[in-house]
């Protein structure tokens, strides 16, 4: 099942992110008041909105969202981590996760040098979909 994607629901997925490093960062004793919540480029932000909706399915919205946010850096801070969890969220409303993505932060970075393409980053959400809930 396809879903809309926003630019404030991504807002609110990506705030939650700097939100969750700000004080995982505090905790390690890390100054990190310089982490911001500003979007660098709303019209890329909103560009890429209408690439996830504009894909017919959620294999596809999701593998847009993870390759687009990535490489495309909308925001100041935050975009590879805002990038996975969009996918996760796309792919989650139809009931599958993308097991182990989170430690597979190597294939991201891949994304963020412009060092893949984007149906290299759909092959990657079909590797790792997996039926179910997350892990």
């Amino acid at each position: 099942m396809r879903i809309t994607i926003s630019v404030e629901m991504i807002h609110e997925i990506h705030a939650e992110i700097i939100d969750t490093f700000r004080e995982l960062a505090q905790l390690n004793g890390d100054d990190e008041t310089g982490i911001v919540y500003d979007v660098r480029d709303p019209g890329t932000l909103g560009f890429i909105v209408m690439a996830i909706n504009l894909a017919p399915t959620p294999v596809e919205q999701a593998a847009v969202a993870l390759y687009r946010i990535a490489s495309q850096h909308p925001y100041f801070d935050g975009n590879k981590r805002t990038a996975l969890i969009v996918a996760e969220t796309i792919l989650g409303e139809d009931g599958w996760y993308l097991e182990g993505a989170q430690s597979d932060d190597e294939f991201i970075l891949k994304i963020a040098r412009y060092e893949t393409c984007l149906a290299d980053a759909e092959a990657w959400v079909r590797m790792k979909m997996r039926r179910g809930g997350s892990n």
